[in-house]
């Protein structure tokens, strides 16, 4: 069995804003060009900032936004599904900074109670793979029996060898 990965992953974008890039406008082209069996999403870091709302910012967390992200997350795995590819949607990993942490608590909340209800989709955690063992922000681990380091110095990104996992 031949397994093929291509990735397609954006820096500095999210589901909040559509202005720099537009998921749902570029997934399409995406998921006709390669026709994944696959599609794993992961989305949200920048996303806990205000949203355009038809002429009109909607804070972050406020109803009117969680009702347009919550769509925005329907969207994007009804697209996928359609195209005949399963999803497995990635949660976002403890982050060290508070405010930060909390922004993306809220998020995988999102993720949470809209994920599950649709089908084709399976919710992946990373929050105990990345914290320590009582929860808390990790910035190592063991990686080949030696101490590396998996995020970056802002608390937030992955290093280099974070984001392959090999050293």
């Amino acid at each position: 069995m031949l397994f093929r990965s291509i990735q397609k992953a954006r820096s500095s974008i999210g589901l909040s804003n559509s202005w720099y890039f537009d998921w749902s406008k570029n997934l399409s082209s995406l998921l006709k060009q390669y026709k994944p069996h696959l599609v794993v999403a992961m989305f949200g870091a920048n996303d806990h900032q205000t949203m355009t709302l038809g002429g009109g910012v909607a804070n972050f967390g406020s109803t009117a936004w969680t009702k347009v992200y919550n769509a925005k997350i329907k969207q994007i795995v009804q697209q996928s599904t359609a195209a005949g590819a399963y999803v497995a949607w990635v949660k976002l990993p403890v982050m060290s900074p508070p405010k930060y942490r909390k922004g993306m608590q809220t998020l995988n909340s999102y993720y949470d109670s809209v994920v599950p209800t649709l089908p084709g989709t399976a919710l992946v955690s990373t929050w105990d793979y990345f914290a320590d063992g009582a929860g808390r922000y990790r910035e190592s681990v063991k990686v080949n029996g030696a101490v590396t380091k998996i995020r970056g110095d802002d608390g937030i990104h992955f290093s280099t060898v974070g984001q392959i996992g090999r050293a």
